[in-house]
């Protein structure tokens, strides 16, 4: 890569300089090196910030999720066991109460959540 004329100058600048002017040129440098890196290590901070937010969103957001879906799956598989039975030429009433035991029976063997 060329050296174009302005860092060719500031390079001549640097080395016609006094010991100290060149020392408070590199402490200079130094601090906006240092200043920059800062400015980056916030800039990271804040994007593992937001990661680690949207990754507990996510976790929450699934947990909803699944429990939703059991519930859907257990009011389907009541709707299954009552076609089930319809399907045994058992009438509507029958299969309602029977159901209704079921649930009853459920909720003695499942303790509350």
């Amino acid at each position: 890569m060329a050296t174009s004329d302005n860092i060719r100058k500031l390079e001549e600048l640097i080395k016609s300089q006094g010991a100290e002017e060149v020392n408070a040129l590199k402490e200079a440098l130094e601090e906006i090196n240092e200043e920059r890196a800062e400015e980056k290590k916030k800039h990271c901070k804040d994007l593992l910030k937001k990661a680690l937010d949207l990754q507990s969103q996510m976790n929450t957001a699934e947990r909803q999720f699944n429990q939703a879906k059991k519930k859907f799956d257990k009011e389907l598989g009541k709707i299954l066991g009552k076609l089930r039975g319809m399907e045994q030429g058992k009438s509507a009433e029958e299969v309602e109460e029977e159901a209704k035991a079921a649930e009853a029976n459920e909720k003695k063997e499942t303790p509350a959540e």
